[in-house]
């Protein structure tokens, strides 16, 4: 199944039922039946994601769908 722009464009995932947003953006994924979930990485640092959490490691680890992180090319670790 292929996904337009516009249905991207359409979803919301600012914690509407009180989720959290990484729950938010798999759900979506199984929903429309998605092949890959693509998602970008501020490239925290692992101290400050270990005490913050990262929405990206959580769909990364939480998710049945294969995940694609793209990090900021200038991004340290």
């Amino acid at each position: 199944m292929s996904l337009n722009l516009s249905q991207v464009q359409d979803a919301k995932f600012a914690h509407p039922h009180g989720q959290e947003a990484w729950h938010e953006i798999i759900k979506y994924a199984e929903k429309v039946g998605a092949g890959l979930i693509v998602i970008g990485s501020r490239g925290q640092g692992k101290l400050r994601r270990t005490f913050l959490g990262s929405v990206s490691d959580s769909v990364l680890h939480h998710s049945h769908v294969p995940v694609l992180v793209c990090r900021n090319k200038d991004a340290s670790d």
